[in-house]
């Protein structure tokens, strides 16, 4: 008995190096926010803030957790191409509105992030701060970065080409 025949694809066409560079520079903003709070805000937190270790660690972990349950969600409404409720049907797809709306508070809370708004003395102050600034912060990378990451899937079909574009 013959196999059934199976019906050839044609050849998805390599991604230009433009494209994959392109895709690659929307990244930088993110890694080094990412890096720059990885490496300074539990010192900033502590030594500049003022801020008590053990409540500095508690927000840190209060993040942490609203971020493990914040990504799912949003992961689900980017796929759907959902923004709280309100159905995309942008020309940009459903996921450019995503990193859009999300720039700008981003940048801000990125700033905020560095502020110090009460003295050492009102340590419940600063937790308070610190950590709401910290969830939104955390809120608005997510909604950048995950509809971001899922782009890859939707530029090419190809295995090697996305693995190529991760590259960048």
């Amino acid at each position: 008995m013959n196999p059934p025949e199976t019906e050839e694809l044609p050849p998805i066409e390599p991604m230009s190096f433009g494209t994959k560079f392109a895709y690659g520079a929307g990244d930088i903003g993110g890694a080094i926010v990412g890096i720059l709070l990885l490496s300074y805000l539990s010192p900033f937190f502590t030594d500049v803030a003022r801020l008590a270790p053990g409540l500095a660690g508690a927000t840190q972990l209060v993040v942490s957790v609203w971020d493990a349950c914040l990504d799912p969600v949003i992961g689900i409404m980017s796929d759907r191409g959902d923004v709280f409720g309100a159905k995309i049907k942008e020309r940009w797809g459903r996921r450019y509105p995503w990193m859009l709306l999300s720039a700008i508070p981003f940048g801000i809370l990125f700033i905020c992030q560095w502020l110090i708004p009460f003295p050492a003395t009102n340590q419940w102050g600063l937790f308070g701060f610190y950590t709401l600034v910290s969830m939104l912060l955390g809120t608005f990378f997510t909604m950048y970065s995950l509809p971001y990451t899922a782009l890859t899937a939707e530029l090419t079909e190809d295995y090697n080409e996305r693995t190529s574009l991760n590259s960048f």
